[in-house]
């Protein structure tokens, strides 16, 4: 075992642009130019060996998660690459990474690799965002997403992120803690596409504040790295800026960008020759943005201070909740949800009665003569006046036309209006006659009022 437990990096990205792959092999290739000891660990999805010109079958990483070895050194292969090695996927991968193990297994695998003598270990984990790929990119001290340039895979790689928050969660806390039961919930309400991190701590720390401390560590200790491969232009440079938002937003969680690769054909020329692209053509674009990559990763304070969580779970964290608990726990998230919908909008009613004050009073103007003509006093039937409360079946109406409704009349999901519908009916009313819809049992009835036509 080295003195210093090396740095290990599960790597995982989209199956498109100049591929994970060669992003992997490369950037191993590249720290091991700079003087450091690299592990390149194939995890099966693709055989990296060949492309070092490597065909031999031998013994890797499925023969050690299904035996009884007590080290992986002995699997470990040379490459004609300095001061590179690598972890063959086994004799008989079939093309899939060994993903479909127990936590038993992961954990022993990851604990392996991490007391390998080398600086640096880089786990290639494929293209497949899987709960598996996610449990060992969230025990690797850091991980990295190659992302092609392309908004939709960055959308992937978002939801991969949270899916790996989530299942870290409940590996630390347990399927019996607070957080898990309340996110199973929260999943089956179809609350986990809009409810923050930061909702579900100030959650969870109302009922269990030393679980809420857990969250924050989490997310803390979250180091997720993000390369955008095969770009084109500044726009596509971009892209990496949008994801760190939207996780820092949405998963109280720092993405650090650490680099940006752009579409060169020497990495297609490079392809059945055996040579990576930062051998073959080391003044390549892809070739120095590769080395560019690799000495950020040796000098990154973030990877310096990250360490592998190879922990076992607290208990068995693929159980589901007791009956009974999710039973109590469904009955209660319906009024949880209620809650954080009502301080989100409680902000919005409160601005809207401010703008119907000012309407209200807001001085009349002065006309006469032809300006007079124009500014006469709009139809009857636009006088009527919409409802302060709303009666039983006035909530029932309101809650069948936002069913009927297709989702793009809202900015948020259906079941988020229905509930505003119960607790701030008017809000609702507000924003579907913004886009258009009347109902009579929006108004008041007044006399002498014209009903207008209801639409949608």
């Amino acid at each position: 075992m080295s003195a210093t437990q090396p740095r290990l990096l599960g790597v995982i990205g989209a199956p498109s642009g100049q591929g994970r792959n060669v992003v992997t092999l490369n950037l191993g290739v590249a720290i091991a130019q700079l003087g450091k000891r690299a592990v390149i660990a194939d995890f099966g999805a693709s055989d990296l060996r060949r492309m070092l010109g490597l065909f031999r079958k031998v013994k890797g990483l499925k023969e050690f998660a299904e035996g009884d070895y007590r080290t992986i050194r002995s699997f470990i292969c040379p490459t004609p690459a300095p001061n590179l090695c690598i972890l063959s996927p086994g004799e008989n991968p079939d093309g899939v990474a060994p993903f479909a193990y127990s936590w038993e297994p992961k954990v022993r695998l990851m604990r392996a690799l991490a007391a390998l003598e080398a600086d640096f270990v880089l786990a290639d984990l494929g293209t497949d965002m899987t709960a598996d790929s996610a449990d060992f990119f969230s025990m690797a001290g850091a991980g990295i997403l190659v992302v092609s340039a392309d908004p939709r895979e960055v959308l992937r790689c978002y939801e991969f992120l949270k899916l790996v928050l989530y299942r870290t969660l409940r590996r630390r806390l347990g399927p019996d803690s607070e957080t898990a039961a309340l996110l199973a919930q929260i999943e089956r309400a179809g609350g986990s596409r809009t409810l923050t991190i930061a909702q579900l701590t100030r959650l969870v720390r109302h009922r269990n504040p030393d679980e809420a401390r857990v969250i924050d560590e989490i997310c803390d200790g979250f180091v997720p790295l993000l390369i955008v491969d095969a770009g084109q232009s500044q726009r596509d440079m971009e892209l990496g800026d949008k994801l760190r938002v939207i996780c820092r937003r949405y998963l109280s969680i720092r993405v650090e960008y650490l680099g940006f690769i752009y579409e060169d054909a020497a990495v297609d020329h490079t392809h059945g020759t055996q040579d990576p692209v930062v051998i073959r053509q080391p003044d390549s674009r892809a070739a120095v943005a590769m080395h560019r990559i690799a000495h950020k990763c040796i000098h990154s304070p973030r990877l310096a201070e990250a360490k592998p969580d190879v922990r076992a779970p607290a208990e068995d964290a693929e159980r589901a909740p007791a009956p009974a608990q999710a039973a109590a726990g469904d009955r209660a998230i319906t009024e949880v949800l209620a809650r954080v919908i009502r301080r989100e909008i409680g902000e919005v009613e409160r601005r809207l009665e401010h703008a119907e004050q000012q309407l209200q009073t807001r001085p009349k103007s002065v006309v006469s003569g032809p300006a007079k003509e124009a500014a006469k006093p709009p139809e009857p039937a636009t006088e009527r006046m919409l409802k302060t409360a709303f009666s039983p079946a006035d909530l029932r109406a309101l809650e069948e036309l936002i069913e009927s409704l297709d989702d793009d009349w809202f900015p948020d999901p259906k079941w988020k209006w229905k509930v505003r519908a119960l607790t701030s009916p008017l809000h609702v009313v507000h924003h579907l006659m913004s886009r258009g819809v009347r109902r009579d049992f929006f108004y008041r009835e007044a006399p002498g009022s014209k009903a207008p036509k209801a639409f949608a």
